[in-house]
């Protein structure tokens, strides 16, 4: 109806928020239907809004389990672009890293099709492999999900070595997450390691606060 009225999709709220961003934002029961109608009616997929720079694809990669394939399969059809960031560097890829509920293996092999730079770093030097080793509990144990998220991230070129602005890796990250959960130590499994190994990643590396490997087992 809005379409046929001729509404204008790409109108801005004074915060530089469109309506596809407002969706995007907040409604977690967006549909693929409604994202069709947004891309049919000429809506602009790569519009950032004022205040954090963040485009529509940034937002709806924070919504979570209500994050689909078919979702994103849609940005992509409609020229979004995967390799935009924020005000602090952070891009869609990235957000969806540092959310463990709405990760999988399928999302992140739609970002590698679509030409998501797996490398990118934001504002502290941290990639979205530093987030996932982070914050997902699925990267850590030995059901084949969290290999599998590390080999899509290994297929897409990652540079395993990369730091942070604190001297960390996503090795000393993923050892950190394995800290902070009921598998601890259980959970550095050779399987993941050799992974890491094979993808180039230093074992002898220490942060800025001196902290090696083994002291984080």
């Amino acid at each position: 109806l809005f379409k046929e009225a001729g509404a204008d999709f790409n109108e801005s709220d004074k915060e530089g928020n469109t309506a596809l961003m407002h969706m995007c934002m907040y409604d977690e029961s967006l549909t693929a239907e409604k994202l069709q109608l947004f891309k049919e009616a000429g809506a602009d997929f790569n519009k950032h809004e004022d205040i954090q720079q963040a485009t529509a694809l940034m937002h709806m990669c924070d919504l979570g389990q209500s994050l689909t394939v078919e979702k994103l399969r849609l940005f992509k059809e409609a020229g979004a672009d995967f390799n935009e960031s924020d005000s602090r560097g952070s891009t869609a890829l990235m957000r969806m890293c540092g959310n463990a509920r709405s990760l999988t293996v399928g999302k992140l092999q739609l970002f590698k099709e679509a030409g998501a730079d797996f490398n990118k770093s934001d504002s502290r030097g941290s990639t979205a492999l530093m987030r996932m080793c982070l914050h997902d509990p699925l990267a850590l144990n030995d059901r084949p999900m969290g290999v599998e998220k590390l080999q899509v991230f290994k297929e897409a070129g990652t540079d395993f070595t990369k730091r942070n602005s604190r001297g960390s890796t996503a090795l000393m990250h993923l050892f950190l997450n394995g800290m902070c959960t009921r598998y601890g130590g259980r959970s550095m499994t050779a399987k993941k390691l050799d992974l890491f190994k094979e993808a180039g990643a230093e074992f002898t590396d220490r942060d800025a606060d001196d902290f090696a490997l083994l002291m984080l087992i």
